[in-house]
């Protein structure tokens, strides 16, 4: 344990062992002022607003930084290049290798698999992390839907939107009475936000779907 110590904060390791503490405290405060606070889910960073990706924007895109943020990224970064350069460090005592090699290789290797971390791991990670809005409501209009009631009338009616991003919901519908009844399929045609519910109306014959 103590030569594990010893190494952490000699050369090359203390190189990655004080972005590390940095990376983790940034992280951590970040954690009680904002939250889990993730980047916008974006996988390809334009930073300059120009609609393309390039120099350092392929950087941030490889690193995962709109998925990740800037924190949890250098974090990753650091801890995979921390890591490598602390086994490096202490196989190399073992082997009595030169000082110069050890501190050379020790950053070069870290920096590599640091890289390589954040870029196999963080965009998995990202993609776990990062929370997708679920589809307004008004996503439905234009969808088909199967009513689920006996009766559909301006006060009752259930129906199952066969469509669009809100596809298998359940949702409240509206109609005239007497013009649908349990199985029709019919077209979601405006919402009704008072009720929180949807008005129907009927579909041509030649474009209903044959359920």
């Amino acid at each position: 344990m103590t030569e594990i110590i010893d190494q952490t904060v000699s050369f090359p390791t203390v190189l990655f062992t004080v972005p590390l503490i940095v990376c983790l405290l940034w992280f951590l405060l970040g954690l009680l002022v904002s939250g889990f606070d993730l980047g916008d889910g974006d996988f390809d960073v334009d930073l300059d607003g120009d609609g393309e990706i390039d120099g350092l924007e392929h950087l941030a895109a490889a690193l995962h930084l709109g998925a990740l943020g800037i924190p949890l990224a250098l974090l990753m970064l650091s801890f995979g290049g921390w890591a490598v350069s602390l086994i490096f460090s202490l196989v190399a005592v073992q082997l009595d290798l030169n000082t110069t090699i050890t501190i050379v290789v020790g950053i070069a290797a870290g920096l590599l698999c640091g890289f390589l971390f954040v870029w196999k791991v963080g965009g998995a990670l990202g993609r776990g992390l990062t929370t997708e809005l679920g589809a307004e409501r008004s996503a439905a209009i234009g969808c088909l839907c199967k009513v689920r009631t006996t009766r559909v009338t301006p006060t009752f009616g259930d129906a199952e939107v066969l469509s669009g991003p809100m596809k298998t919901s359940i949702v409240r519908v509206r109609a005239e009475e007497g013009q649908f009844t349990r199985g029709d399929v019919a077209l979601l045609v405006d919402i009704d936000t008072e009720r929180d519910a949807y008005w129907i109306a009927e579909i041509e014959e030649q474009y209903r779907p044959h359920l």
